[in-house]
């Protein structure tokens, strides 16, 4: 599992302060509220976060899908019917990345979310944006094996 930063829920001042130790931190992608912030090997295709059936079906035929607040059996409902959707376009064989912003704080939710098939879980693990960095070092120390604890 990836494990990305949103920063919607973070006060504008705190923005670049909290990329920066997302990206000490080994975080592998920074989201932002009116545009994406996409990792440098990403090709720049959209991620369409809709859920309208016309918008699952013009994520098909890109390479990731950016879902809301799911757990593991919306979010699964959502990949099956993605990969049916591209199965149909032609598209099943080629990458496609699934995206969640879900509250997910534990491994078992974690781990249900990836067996759902997301491939990667964006964060806002603080709850006043003054916590920010205590929240993001807490999450990194759980979740993310290799991270920077200086």
């Amino acid at each position: 599992m990836k494990f990305g930063v949103a920063l919607s829920r973070l006060h504008p001042r705190f923005h670049l302060e909290a990329t920066l130790e997302a990206e000490r931190l080994g975080f592998e992608s920074v989201w932002m509220a009116d545009h994406l912030v996409f990792p440098v090997e990403a090709s720049g295709s959209p991620h369409p976060g809709d859920e309208s059936p016309a918008a699952l079906g013009r994520a098909a035929r890109y390479e990731g899908w950016y879902g809301l607040v799911h757990d593991a059996g919306s979010a699964a409902e959502r990949v099956e019917t993605l990969r049916r959707l591209r199965a149909e376009a032609g598209r099943a064989a080629e990458p496609f990345e699934i995206t969640l912003s879900a509250g997910a704080d534990t491994e078992a939710q974690i781990d249900a979310l990836a067996v759902a098939g997301v491939d990667r879980l964006v964060v806002s693990p603080w709850r006043r944006s003054r916590d920010f960095a205590e929240g993001l070092r807490r999450f990194a120390a759980r979740f993310l094996p290799n991270a920077d604890r200086g």
